[in-house]
């Protein structure tokens, strides 16, 4: 196996056997370089539904500012549920003793079981409670030994690579997705992609369209639509919500870019996809 496609490999085969999705927070800036879109925040559906009720500032306070300031005094992981009930294993990737990310694999309701949570918020009164599969106990803690031995397999691999930090031209389609899927609701420009490549701009121009056959704008834009056409597929929340919450600066922008992108208009999706999930 070349050692460095080890963290996205190792990543998918937990997924695959758990039937979870993978988040990874990345301190040391190494791992994340390696892995596929979207790997480095929560990207489930009702992940983006809860970030968007209040444009993700329950979920940065939780998973962010108290997550990163807890992980180091539990060494051995725990698990925690958020604001919108989701439940999720934690687990801190560590090199001598020093956290260098932390590994999160979910997500699933709680339901009627009684689960060993280190962190827990109560339910958002304004959040739906999620219609998912619940771990019971015993499988939540198999959940999160399995995870530790995935946490493990990213430690030997970073102490492998130390030195290794640089975005060679093999990393830049997964470099290039990973920021601008990151940025792309918030306002990624060119100049911040330039910055990460350690490219200049114009050259990482000729790169994004050598690479994706698409301008930049073109691709950030492709992005939006993909995490507007989820928002509305999951979530109740009103289109002009979602247009903003997914990077567009004005509505009519957005519903003109939908309907040229899926060929409906943002409401007649919303309730095609409704109706599917009825029949």
């Amino acid at each position: 196996m070349d050692s460095l496609s080890i963290p996205e490999q190792a990543i998918s085969a937990f997924e695959r056997v758990h039937e979870v999705l993978v988040t990874v927070h990345d301190f040391s800036g190494r791992i994340k370089q390696r892995l596929a879109i979207n790997r480095t925040f929560h990207r489930h559906a009702l992940c983006h539904a809860a970030k968007a009720r209040d444009n993700e500032r329950g979920c940065l306070a939780f998973d962010l500012v108290a997550l990163h300031a807890q992980v180091p005094l539990h060494p051995q992981g725990f698990l925690q549920r958020c604001h919108a009930g989701l439940v999720e294993a934690v687990v801190p990737i560590r090199i001598n003793g020093e956290v260098m990310g932390i590994v999160m694999a979910g997500v699933r309701s709680q339901g009627s079981h009684e689960l060993p949570l280190t962190r827990s918020l109560p339910q958002a009164p304004d959040i739906a409670k999620p219609n998912l599969p619940s771990w019971t106990a015993e499988h939540a803690l198999t959940v999160l030994e399995c995870l530790r031995q995935l946490a493990a397999r990213l430690e030997v691999w970073l102490a492998a690579t130390e030195g290794d930090g640089a975005v060679g031209a093999t990393d830049r389609r997964s470099t290039i997705l990973h920021v601008i899927s990151h940025g792309a609701p918030k306002g990624v420009t060119l100049p911040q992609l330039a910055a990460r490549l350690g490219l200049s701009v114009d050259r990482t121009g000729h790169v994004v369209r050598e690479e994706f056959g698409i301008t930049f704008l073109d691709l950030v834009n492709q992005h939006r639509l993909e995490r507007a056409a989820a928002l509305l597929k999951h979530s109740d929340l009103p289109i002009s919500t979602i247009a903003l919450n997914s990077g567009f600066g004005d509505v009519s922008t957005f519903h003109r870019r939908f309907r040229a992108q899926f060929k409906v208009t943002p409401r007649t999706f919303r309730v095609g996809e409704k109706a599917k999930k009825r029949g």
